[in-house]
């Protein structure tokens, strides 16, 4: 079925599946975690950060960005979230050493 069919109209629209998939394929174990994130990501209707928080309790803003711990704390994906146009924009998923590092931030 079309995915825009099946969608309801405020449903959260996730880009992109092809970075989490890069991701994976390099880290095979954090798939099953990363497609239930987006699954969930984009069967929801966020309006701010305390209801991302009712399904993700530690996720956290850092900067303009939202922080989710997947894989039972072995992984970070860091997005921006567009409240408004029920947008979620990857920036970045890393193993918890690479987010320590913090070179996401530049």
């Amino acid at each position: 079925m079309n995915r825009s069919l099946r969608c309801r109209i405020n449903d959260m629209r996730v880009f992109s599946l092809r970075t989490l998939r890069e991701f994976w394929e390099q880290h095979p174990e954090a798939e099953t975690p990363l497609r239930t994130w987006f699954r969930n990501a984009e069967r929801t209707e966020w309006n701010n950060l305390s209801e991302v928080k009712t399904t993700y309790p530690h996720a956290d803003l850092v900067g303009n960005f939202t922080v989710f711990n997947i894989g039972g704390n072995k992984y970070r994906l860091i997005v921006r979230v567009d409240y408004q146009y029920k947008r979620v924009f990857i920036r970045a998923i890393l193993t918890h050493p690479e987010y320590d590092q913090g070179d996401w931030k530049e």
